[in-house]
């Protein structure tokens, strides 16, 4: 599939460049996918087949991290609040996006709260629970509904 109009190899590639030479910009990607896996998948697929093990290396020595979120209604009905999701680039995941094994990142974000991360379905838990949002809401932006949904009925 053609990839988004605002995620292109050039703008990705230039910021794959500046984060070598140690001058990392914050990159958007432009996907707009709450799947952290799927977003990574992306930023590399907009590159030719040929370079992609060459973009996976170097996005592996350079990402420290990414942030992603979705606004979701407050339950008091006044505006909206990010539910966020955060991967930091460990050294398990760095493994991983050079593997092309990112299938496996959603697992060590489960994981991963000692190094900061969480999913996105932790984060719509949390608010939740904290009654900042409601249970429909947090259902319907879940990335596995079915598992959310049981947690929360726990």
């Amino acid at each position: 599939s053609a990839p988004s109009a605002c995620l292109t190899p050039p703008p990705t590639n230039n910021g794959l460049s500046a984060a070598n030479r140690s001058s990392v910009p914050p990159i958007g990607s432009g996907t707009h996918q709450p799947r952290m896996a799927e977003a990574i998948d992306r930023m590399i697929d907009v590159f030719p087949l040929h370079q992609q093990t060459q973009v996976r290396m170097q996005l592996s020595l350079c990402l420290v991290g990414v942030v992603a979120q979705q606004l979701v209604p407050r339950a008091d009905g006044k505006g909206m609040i990010a539910a966020i999701e955060v991967l930091r680039a460990t050294t398990a995941v760095k493994n991983i996006i050079r593997k092309a094994q990112s299938q496996e990142i959603y697992s060590l974000m489960e994981m991963g709260s000692k190094y900061g991360m969480q999913t996105m379905d932790m984060s719509l838990r949390d608010l939740y629970q904290k009654k900042i949002i409601k249970y429909d809401d947090a259902i319907a932006k879940a990335i596995n509904s079915e598992h959310l949904t049981k947690i929360l009925s726990q």
